[in-house]
Parts: structure tokens; C-alpha cells; sequence
């Protein structure tokens, strides 16, 4: 389960009811983020640097990539194969 705060990102484990994870994030008032779990799980949510999106590996737990996305803040973001 991910729950997006303002400033934060929490990943949880429902099966052992416990926190795996807390990261902290830039400002992101509106909890953007998207999850999908298509040869993994994958989360990506925005950085501080405008249009940058952290992509990070919720079952290994660690940092994936960081994308250059944009050259504007993040407005919306959904995963696709």
C-alpha cells in the first residue's frame, strides 16, 4: 500500500502491517504519484527540480531511475506498457 502526503511517500507491507519505507519528497501538495506492477512494482512520483520524476523500486526498495520529463512541474502521470 502507498500512501502520498505532502511530502512524503509511505510504503507498506498489509500482509505484515508495517511500514517498509518512508520517502521524503518535494513539495507535492496534490499526493501525485502512480504505482504499477508490471514485471515489478514500480512507484514514480515528482522531484524537487521541475518536470524531474523519481521512478523507485517498491518491492526492492530502492531508487530506479530519475527522468528528465519535463521542462515544467508534473501536472498528472500515469504508467503504460
Amino acid at each position: 500500500m502507498i500512501i502520498c502526503l505532502s511530502n512524503q511517500i509511505h510504503v507498506y507491507d498489509l500482509i505484515k502491517i508495517s511500514c517498509l519505507v518512508v520517502l521524503t519528497t518535494s513539495l507535492n501538495p496534490n499526493g501525485l504519484c502512480a504505482l504499477a506492477s508490471f514485471s515489478g512494482s514500480y512507484l514514480c512520483f515528482p522531484d524537487g527540480n521541475d518536470g524531474n520524476v523519481v521512478m523507485y523500486d517498491s518491492l526492492g526498495l530502492r531508487l530506479v531511475n530519475e527522468i528528465a520529463a519535463h521542462k515544467n512541474p508534473i501536472m498528472a502521470m500515469e504508467f503504460n506498457r
